[in-house]
């Protein structure tokens, strides 16, 4: 008989300790994965990224999970993702969430970082301006108080300097029609 040959079928992309090795291991249900992991169960695809980038994260959602905010893209940028085999696959994929810089965001915070315009440094700016509006909005009202009552007094003196120079004014015009 002839021996049955070893398939060479594409099965994971880990290497084959790293498939052993997570094979093998027990998860404790109190742990986050033992907690999510009725979630993940089945079919999964982990996207990791070395460092986040916003712009990259906006691509992919829009690759993987199109929505309004997300734009799939169009046939003439991309024809093949429109191929009914892409299409069956793409259907099939559901953005459950994201850990991002340690912290974990649920499928909306996914798309709020991916919605970030410029980047981090566009989210630094914005931070910025915020901060500059902010002192220049107290500053503004501060000063206000400060001007409203600089105009009271001096529209005080001014009528005051006007009754005491009118008043002089009628005493001249007295000690003139009296001589």
């Amino acid at each position: 008989m002839m021996e049955a040959e070893k398939s060479n079928t594409y099965t994971h992309d880990l290497s084959k300790t790293a498939y052993e090795s997570i094979k093998e291991a027990t998860v404790d249900e109190s742990s986050t994965y033992g907690q999510i992991n009725p979630l993940i169960t089945g079919p999964v695809a982990a996207l990791t990224f070395p460092s986040v980038s916003p712009a990259h994260l906006a691509v992919v959602l829009k690759v993987l999970s199109p929505s309004p905010a997300f734009p799939a893209p169009t046939r003439k940028k991309n024809p093949g993702y429109y191929d009914p085999a892409a299409q069956s696959g793409i259907h099939k994929l559901l953005l459950v969430g994201g850990r991002i810089e340690g912290k974990a965001f649920d499928h909306e915070g996914v798309k709020w970082v991916g919605g970030i315009e410029g980047g981090l440094d566009g989210l630094r700016a914005q931070l910025v301006s915020l901060l500059q509006h902010a002192g220049l909005g107290l500053t503004t009202a501060l000063e206000g108080h400060g001007k409203g009552l600089w105009l009271a007094l001096e529209g005080r003196r001014t009528q005051l300097e006007e009754e005491s120079n009118g008043g002089k004014k009628e005493g001249e015009a007295e000690n003139g029609s009296s001589v």
